[in-house]
């Protein structure tokens, strides 16, 4: 299946710009007037998204990009379409590099969530065969190579390519 490439406006993105962006386009398919949306039963599944955040660098852009991320899904948690339409993952990156993988972004979670080494991450996000990743990481890595990586790993970005930041 080809997806192709989904660009978000702004360069570079500052994360406010880019959380209004990422819960805009959201918004935007939950407001699609019914004569554009498939007809009922057209649709087999919902898109997997994984939503990446953290900093494999910084405890401060790790906690910010973690509370980014939880306002975009707080933004787009009572949209009927987007609960139809989307199914979220969310993976964090935490300082020092390990992962993690929730269902949610609440602390608890994260602190309760098996810590896996960069190798083993890689693995799990390239069994999951995800449709598109929404990176909210605003680190130097988390703009360039972990977008790099998920174009190593064929998930489409929304935003911009890493040779762009």
């Amino acid at each position: 299946r080809s997806f192709g490439r989904v660009w978000v406006a702004g360069f570079p993105p500052a994360p406010a710009r880019r959380v209004f962006a990422v819960a805009s386009l959201f918004r935007r398919i939950s407001e699609t007037p019914p004569s554009m949306c498939p007809p009922a039963g057209t649709v087999d599944r919902k898109l997997k998204i994984i939503h990446v955040a953290g900093s494999p660098v910084s405890k401060y852009y790790s906690m910010i990009s973690v509370h980014y991320a939880r306002q975009m899904l707080e933004g787009v948690e009572k949209c009927e379409a987007t609960k139809a339409g989307f199914e979220f993952h969310f993976a964090v990156v935490l300082p020092g590099g390990s992962w993690c993988f929730t269902r949610d972004l609440a602390e608890a979670s994260i602190e309760a969530a098996p810590k896996l080494a960069h190798g083993e991450a890689i693995s799990a996000i390239a069994a999951q065969d995800f449709d598109a990743c929404v990176p909210h990481m605003f680190c130097w890595p988390g703009y360039t190579a972990y977008r790099a990586l998920m174009d190593l790993l064929r998930v489409p970005l929304v935003g911009n390519s890493p040779e762009c930041m």
